[in-house]
């Protein structure tokens, strides 16, 4: 199983660096062998695209490394404002920032797991959802829509993430969807019945000390990818291009194991 690395976004930029040098090389080698700045174009970006899809980048991290030649060429022959170029590598800076200091990078969770997912929470009882990390809100919207009887919360400290994904709960949720500008260690978790998390191995200890710590009897921790310091309940394989797993913990059932065990209570 391939996991992304906590210090994905520090490497990613590197990794974009290096790319952008070997691009300019390619770029300068084709301007001096043939004089025309179509193909100088032309094969620096064929070489960035090569070079992330060699190092393994991300999506946005393609486009922004394929991105970068031409957007170097438009600014040189067109003139418009210098902060036209730079817009949707803010944006990106904006989604990715929070990743420098938690070392949680920005990986939504994929659609293949949306029904596996949904599968864990009963059909037609109330319960109560918390998406740590929630992203752009995507999972949240699917669940509320296929279990009408849940209250979804998602807390999520990417500034732009977060702006979407309250939007998208006010725009099409139907009232029962709370996003939360909110840390998961300033986020009590005894009021939920399952708690969902597909955040970084760094930070899987502490999420789950607080989660063993927090969270009631019966209730759900279900993280993806990740494991914690705890052997699962059970785990359900996902279909992705990551070949993740979700681990799902029942919480209690290891206290419940060791009084059935020893014929007593668990100190």
């Amino acid at each position: 199983m391939t996991q992304p690395s906590s210090t994905a976004p520090l490497l990613f930029l590197f990794y974009t660096v290096a790319g952008q040098l070997i691009a300019a090389g390619c770029a300068i080698g084709a301007w001096e062998a043939t004089g025309s700045m179509a193909l100088a174009l032309i094969l620096s970006t064929l070489a960035s695209f090569l070079v992330s899809h060699f190092l393994k980048l991300s999506t946005p991290w393609k486009v922004m490394n394929c991105a970068l030649p031409l957007s170097i060429a438009c600014s040189l022959a067109v003139p418009l404002p210098s902060w036209v170029f730079c817009a949707p590598f803010l944006a990106l800076l904006a989604i990715y920032a929070p990743a420098l200091w938690t070392r949680v990078p920005y990986y939504p969770t994929s659609r293949a797991a949306y029904p596996l997912i949904l599968a864990e929470l009963p059909a037609g009882q109330h319960l109560t959802f918390i998406d740590i990390g929630c992203g752009m809100g995507d999972l949240l919207l699917f669940l509320e829509r296929h279990r009408p009887q849940g209250h979804f919360v998602g807390i999520e400290i990417g500034f732009v993430p977060f702006l979407v994904s309250k939007v998208k709960a006010l725009l099409y949720g139907r009232g029962r969807i709370s996003v939360k500008f909110q840390s998961v260690y300033k986020t009590p978790l005894n009021e939920f019945d399952f708690v969902y998390t597909f955040l970084s191995p760094a930070a899987m200890t502490q999420v789950w000390a607080k989660a063993y710590r927090e969270m009631k009897p019966g209730s759900t921790f279900i993280t993806n990818s990740f494991e914690v310091p705890e052997k699962p309940s059970y785990q359900v394989n996902i279909k992705d291009h990551r070949k993740g797993v979700l681990f799902v913990h029942r919480m209690g059932e290891r206290a419940i194991r060791e009084q059935a065990r020893t014929g007593g209570p668990v100190s």
